[in-house]
């Protein structure tokens, strides 16, 4: 069972509008379409954070205080897990974002924001929807 909230739902729905609307413009303008969809499965843990914050600082401009609040929001966190009543020691969260935060999404799409400007370069029409739902 996936637990969504309303506003996801209309996030998803407006998403598929949207993909649906340009599939149809394209295909009355006589151009050939096509549609891949990927779903990569536990993306928001492979985000390098040295690589994020170079792209914070570089491609969206956030320098000096902010760069270094976001920086801190990655510093010394740790995860670890429980069965049957023992718990792992604590590990480093080197990679990825704390899942289920607000903060999430909004990383994951600034962190691939580049492979958008590659498609883009090549003037093709795409849509991008990250989403943290847990099922």
């Amino acid at each position: 069972m996936i637990l969504m909230t309303f506003t996801s739902l209309l996030i998803v729905e407006t998403a598929i509008l949207k993909v649906h609307s340009d599939i149809v413009e394209a295909l009355d303008e006589g151009s050939m379409t096509a549609l891949i969809m990927l779903d990569l499965s536990a993306a928001f843990d492979v985000i390098d954070h040295p690589i994020l914050l170079k792209r914070l600082e570089f491609s969206f401009g956030i320098k000096e205080k902010a760069l270094t609040w976001v920086q801190s929001y990655f510093a010394d966190r740790t995860r670890s897990g429980s069965v049957a009543n023992k718990t792992s020691p604590d590990v480093g969260f080197l990679f990825g974002v704390p899942e289920g935060s607000v903060l999430g999404p909004k990383n994951y799409c600034m962190y691939t924001r580049l492979v958008g400007e590659i498609i883009k370069w090549y003037n093709i029409k795409y849509h991008s929807y990250t989403d943290d739902t847990q099922g």
